[in-house]
């Protein structure tokens, strides 16, 4: 493979990866991360450069609280993202800043990135956006900004809880339909799911979809103002989408599911072009 112009990292916790990518947009390489954790700077290096070459490394979900960005703003800032020490020489990095909001308190690792390569593509967009992950996050989008946030750490509980894979999504839509109308239950709905699996009153699945379910439904319950007569698209990876996608097809939403990693890439090479540009 040819050395890349210039490297394209989704580094942050539950990021999608990196991409070797050509001057003109063109991917390739893809180095996806090991399940649970995140590409490396260190890995892209020895993977991609070449000894002695210098390359520019465009990453999001790395930069520090205080950089971020507050509401209401761009995804993106108008300038070229922020230049920043390397501890690899070969490396000219740069951070796309997060976002902030103080009330109630949220900030972006990555999320602002996908909400650019989301908006790249619909720039008149005027709705919500609900990224899944370990921490969901819910961002109303208007006239081009993030006006507002809501975070859940829904996906984060259930793997604590014991959700190993992607469970059913019918069977997550019936628990998140029953948690929803009742959310003051969630705590009672987890324990009985668990200790209906250890007397062997439920099989290992569905004792982990009721699980998924609660922590959705629940989730839903509190992000109603968020998804109730809004445009809704959802963005994240696939299996974690269809599981939104059957909790809110019982509500009666039909939303459009957008793949993650796709919108994170889109939202790097828009971040890109804003810096190529500035050199012009």
């Amino acid at each position: 493979m040819a050395q890349p112009d210039w490297i394209a990292a989704d580094a942050g916790a539950g990021g999608a990866g990196a991409w070797a990518m050509t001057e003109a947009g063109e991917v390739l390489d893809r180095a996806e991360p090991p399940p649970g954790g995140r590409v490396t700077l260190a890995d892209l290096s020895s993977r991609w450069l070449v000894s002695g070459a210098r390359v520019p490394v465009l990453a999001c979900g790395l930069t520090a609280a205080e950089a971020a960005r507050k509401l209401p703003c761009a995804p993106l800032e108008p300038g070229p993202p922020l230049a920043v020490g390397a501890d690899d020489p070969s490396m000219a990095l740069r951070l796309v800043p997060g976002l902030r909001q103080d009330n109630p308190p949220v900030l972006t690792e990555g999320a602002e990135t996908r909400i650019a390569g989301f908006l790249d593509g619909r720039p008149d967009f005027d709705g919500v956006l609900c990224l899944t992950g370990a921490m969901s996050l819910w961002a109303h989008v208007s006239a081009g900004e993030v006006v507002s946030m809501r975070a859940f750490l829904s996906g984060e509980l259930a793997g604590a809880a014991g959700v190993a894979a992607m469970p059913d999504p019918a069977a997550v839509a019936d628990a998140a339909a029953d948690t929803i109308s009742r959310p003051e239950a969630l705590a009672a709905k987890l324990a009985e799911a668990r200790t209906a699996l250890r007397l062997g009153l439920m099989v290992p699945e569905a004792a982990q979809a009721g699980i998924a379910g609660a922590l959705i439904g629940a989730e839903l319950a509190a992000a109603r103002p968020y998804w109730l007569g809004q445009e809704l698209v959802l963005v994240g990876y696939p299996a974690e989408t269809a599981l939104y996608s059957a909790a809110l097809a019982a509500q009666g939403l039909a939303p459009q599911a957008l793949d993650g990693a796709g919108m994170a890439l889109a939202g790097l090479c828009a971040a890109w072009r804003g810096l190529v540009g500035t050199r012009a």
